[in-house]
């Protein structure tokens, strides 16, 4: 039982880091191509 909630925990935490590092690399890109629009 112990082993199937330490599986459960780490695919929960395996999702929820992709997620917040897709969220971030999204805004990050976002950030950089409004600062180009700017410069131009």
């Amino acid at each position: 039982h112990d082993h199937a909630l330490l599986v459960l925990l780490l695919i929960t935490t395996l999702v929820g880091y992709l997620t917040a590092s897709f969220m971030l690399s999204s805004l990050t890109s976002r950030y950089i191509l409004e600062q180009q629009t700017i410069e131009t």
